[in-house]
């Protein structure tokens, strides 16, 4: 068989939109994993794989909706159901014989039949449905319903839980609770805050302003009275989002920067010993570097790796921060 002729004016380019629609629903796949368990994550790709051959890019805010049927039809075979939901104390799902009494008709090989799949499926789907994050949303009633997928919540939901992350990482899990509490309430006093935190108002107060330099919170001011003296007024303590995801940004930019230099200054201290590695008679006899210079290149190996995972990292918390999010065009990055 003769190849196929390629033509020479035809060029290609990567789909970089449609990248960022796979790899934000494998984040949220990894969020319902992490937060119930394996087979919540299958029903969630199953439930995405049919939707997204339809969504072009991160602006969509939802999903087309979604059949039962299509979910059974394209969720995996081998997809870790039994075990990921007990429905046996459920009377909407348990099987009774003629006197009321529960009837295991399950195969003897641990295999699940089809009706009892379909009983798992249905009972995650309620789970994912009143889940918290409001990420799926029934919308019809009729027979099984349908469902669509909110990326908006989604971009949300995934945002909020790597800024947390991030400021766990920098001041502590007592500055991530903080910010979790005015996410959750708004525009509280600070001894609201500290109440609300189980922290101590002197405490409180350090913690409050520790993030406020770090442009993770705000402050909004409620005058007394019409001349706004300042030591007559509110201080309310909230989470402007857009400076937040700016400070987020930035905190994350400042990361791959750090990450570059430290591995430029690595290659640059050992000039000499790469160079030599790059001789001819070096390449064709390995025995001409001394043990101590095999070591040397190993621990750059080895250093070099961990600033590529640390990049990786960093590159998937942009991601998170900012590529997903459906109003992500309209942020004012350098306010």
């Amino acid at each position: 068989k003769q190849p196929e002729s390629v033509d020479d004016k035809q060029y290609f380019r990567a789909y970089y939109d449609r990248l960022d629609v796979f790899l934000r629903n494998q984040q949220i796949v990894n969020y319902f994993s992490d937060k119930y368990n394996a087979g919540v994550g299958a029903l969630l790709k199953s439930i995405l794989r049919v939707t997204e051959q339809h969504t072009r890019t991160c602006r969509v805010k939802m999903s087309e909706s979604v059949s039962t049927t299509q979910i059974f039809q394209n969720l995996q075979p081998e997809a870790p159901l039994a075990n990921s939901i007990d429905t046996s104390n459920d009377l909407f799902y348990r099987k009774l014989d003629a006197n009321g009494n529960p009837v295991n008709d399950e195969p003897d090989s641990g295999e699940l039949s089809v009706e009892r799949r379909s009983v798992i499926i249905l009972a995650l789907l309620e789970v994912v449905q009143a889940d918290s994050s409001g990420i799926i949303v029934k919308v019809d009633e009729r027979g099984t319903g349908q469902y669509r997928t909110n990326f908006e919540r989604a971009a949300i939901t995934l945002r909020d839980q790597c800024i947390d992350a991030l400021v766990h990482e920098k001041f502590g899990s007592v500055h991530a609770r903080v910010v979790r509490v005015l996410r959750d309430k708004q525009k509280l006093d600070e001894k609201v805050v500290a109440q609300a935190a189980m922290l101590p108002i002197a405490s409180c107060r350090e913690r409050l302003h520790d993030l406020a330099l770090a442009g993770m919170i705000d402050t909004v001011e409620i005058p007394r009275s019409a001349d706004r003296n300042p030591s007559r007024m509110f201080y309310l303590w909230y989470v402007n989002t857009d400076k937040q995801m700016r400070s987020a940004m930035r905190l994350v930019y400042q990361g791959m920067s750090n990450t570059i230099k430290r591995a430029v200054r690595e290659v640059e201290s050992r000039a000499l010993l790469i160079a030599k590695t790059k001789r001819e008679d070096v390449i064709a006899d390995q025995s001409l570097l001394t043990d101590g210079e095999h070591k040397e290149l190993r621990n750059l190996a080895r250093i070099k790796q961990g600033l590529d995972i640390a990049s990786v990292r960093l590159d998937s918390m942009l991601l998170l921060i900012y590529d997903i999010n459906p109003h992500s065009a309209d942020l004012q990055l350098h306010q």
